[in-house]
């Protein structure tokens, strides 16, 4: 139990202290309104890193007076309402307009919101998502570097091979953002990226992305996401500190100590907290020794629940340069019961069944999946089962001339999968049309799952087209 808070903890605080623009786009729940509404979601389709695509809003009036929209406004300022407010609608009328959206480094399916204002600029009077899918030909996974700790004085250098989806001769142009702390070098044909640490670069955690443009017109930027921690030779026993779970009206304290490797004297200079008003403490180590500090961090007692945290930024002398110190916690209430998910499954796996309950398995009947229809037409037609979807975006057909390929993306859009519940399962069919009578194809089911990541769902078969 205490492991799965940890983590679960960890990726709180990991979320907390990210830069500024991926923790507006973090997802929120859009605002009801008994006055106005969408009726049906908006959808984006499917789009690639870096893209911009619309979608269109139908807004209705649900009461039976005239509503005034006086301002809709995305809550990322990369999004774009395209219309001109004010606008009536009329009692049980509507009105649509499109919205721009712009995606980032994130694949998978997202949404984005807008807030709709009548009268009160300061209070929406309801909001809206528009969600999609955002594709990839760059796998994600293969664009992901974790440094550690990188000592500024030895540095660091690594070295990435991109890997791209089965069939596409995307590689890697330039560089357009290397941003503060690596030099970037696209390398190996424009298959490769070379990074370098640069010197004196700030320190302190680093979660960013290098940005690199690419030879497709559907995914013309790339995010090269590189994580880790900037350190002179003053190293922290722990950064980020993580105050794990706190209830409301609690306090805590936890120490960092502060080691200058080299056993040099540690000078530091001013000491300022940004975040939460934190208290923030240079105290001596026990026995005391020139070459080290403990850095005592007191976090107050919160009244609201969530994510709260900050840094400790700490002035290195004589350099002046910054070293900051994030921390964080996840607020619960006074009285939130925490359970242990391992004591609650293994208590479930004792109990002894009632009858009733055997009985009412026994005879109940299992649900039937859904079946898609076999298209019309000539060409191979190719069927595969799922009996369980649960987190599945769709799928997508590879074809290859051989069992080991190359392989190519023959299914022009993504299979949607048919089970919105993703428990009963599906029975689909899918033909190829563009098929060669007499020729032996190669096919297999590509899986995609709603956070993006993808895999081969079956194995290459072979299929004569008749």
């Amino acid at each position: 139990m205490k492991v799965r808070l940890k983590v679960s903890v960890a990726i709180a605080l990991l979320a907390l202290l990210s830069t500024a623009s991926a923790a507006d786009s973090r997802p929120t729940s859009p605002v009801p309104s008994e006055m106005l509404s969408v009726l049906s979601e908006p959808e984006f389709g499917v789009a690639f890193p870096y893209q911009e695509t619309r979608a269109n809003v139908k807004l209705t009036n649900l009461s039976n007076k005239t509503v005034t929209i006086d301002a809709i406004r995305p809550r990322l300022a990369t999004d774009k309402f395209l219309g001109t407010t004010p606008i009536e609608i009329a009692p049980n009328g509507s009105v649509e307009f499109e919205v721009a959206i712009q995606t980032d480094h994130g694949v998978g399916r997202i949404a984005k919101y807008f807030d709709v204002y009548t009268g009160n600029l300061d209070t929406p009077e309801m909001s809206f998502a528009v969600r999609g899918f955002v594709d990839w030909v760059v796998d994600p996974e293969s664009v992901k570097v974790d440094f550690g700790n990188i000592d500024e004085i030895n540095g660091a250098t690594r070295t990435l091979t991109i890997k791209r989806v089965p069939g596409s001769n995307l590689k890697l142009t330039g560089v357009v953002d290397d941003g503060d702390r690596f030099k970037t070098e696209v390398v190996d044909d424009g298959l490769g990226i070379h990074l370098v640490s640069k010197k004196n670069a700030p320190l302190g955690l680093f979660d960013e992305y290098v940005i690199l443009s690419t030879s497709s017109t559907l995914q013309p930027k790339v995010g090269l996401r590189v994580r880790g921690q900037m350190v002179t030779r003053l190293v922290p026993s722990m950064n980020p500190v993580d105050f794990a779970l706190m209830r409301t009206g609690e306090s805590s304290e936890r120490i960092v100590r502060l080691e200058e490797i080299d056993g040099k004297p540690i000078k530091i200079g001013s000491v300022r907290v940004e975040g939460i008003e934190a208290q923030a403490t240079l105290q001596d180590c026990i026995p005391k020794n020139d070459s080290c500090m403990n850095l005592r961090i007191g976090f107050p007692a919160q009244s609201e629940r969530g994510q709260r945290g900050g840094k400790v930024v700490l002035e290195l002398l004589p350099s002046k340069r910054e070293f900051p110190i994030e921390f964080g916690a996840l607020i619960i209430g006074k009285d939130t019961q925490i359970r242990n998910l391992d004591d609650d499954l293994r208590a479930s796996a004792e109990a002894e069944p009632q009858v009733s309950d055997v009985i009412r398995n026994a005879i109940r009947k299992p649900p039937q999946p859904l079946e898609m229809p076999a298209p019309e037409g000539k060409g191979p037609l190719l069927t595969w089962q799922a009996s369980n979807e649960y987190g599945v975006w769709g799928y997508e057909i590879f074809r290859g001339s051989s069992k080991d390929g190359p392989f190519k993306r023959v299914s022009h859009d993504f299979i949607k999968r048919l089970d919105s519940s993703g428990e009963i399962g599906s029975i689909y069919r899918w033909r190829d049309m563009d098929a060669e009578s007499g020729t032996t194809y190669y096919y297999y089911v590509g899986l995609v799952y709603e956070d993006g990541r993808k895999r081969e769902f079956t194995t290459p078969q072979a299929v004569k087209a008749k």
